[in-house]
């Protein structure tokens, strides 16, 4: 189960990454890019935080976990011995900063400056290559 939460992580973490490459290799103008791949990398920057809270409590519950319980032997009364420890764990990691707040500060520092990077980074390769050819 762990791994189908890696898989799921690192498929969105790959498109976040190709959304401007592929803007760029499809041969877009900067604004263009910059308007179609700005909000789909901040969408899927959103989409992981919410997966990162979301999946805690998928785990929980195919473990058996009762989030209903009063105290933590009744919440923990279903789940098999050799995973209690781990759904403490998980349990407790679900508490603190909310995963809004985290998608907010997520998209404004690592979504935008990622596609003006690539953007930026393309556009001044499109030019100094068409500086060297016109020469």
């Amino acid at each position: 189960m762990e791994t189908f939460g890696h898989i799921v992580t690192l498929l969105l973490i790959a498109i976040i990454t190709f959304i401007p490459v592929y803007m760029v290799i499809k041969g877009n103008g900067f604004f263009k890019s910059l308007i179609i791949s700005l909000p789909l990398c901040c969408m899927l920057v959103v989409a992981v935080y919410w997966w990162y809270d979301i999946y805690p409590d998928f785990r929980l519950e195919m473990m058996g976990y009762d989030f209903n319980g009063m105290n933590d032997a009744e919440r923990l009364k279903n789940v098999p011995q050799e995973l209690r420890e781990e759904a403490t764990n998980l349990y407790s990691s679900r508490f603190g900063v909310g995963w809004p707040f985290k998608a907010m500060f997520g998209a404004a520092f690592i979504g935008v400056p990622y596609v003006f990077l690539v953007l930026s980074g393309a556009t001044a390769i499109r030019k100094f290559r068409k500086n060297v050819n016109n020469t």
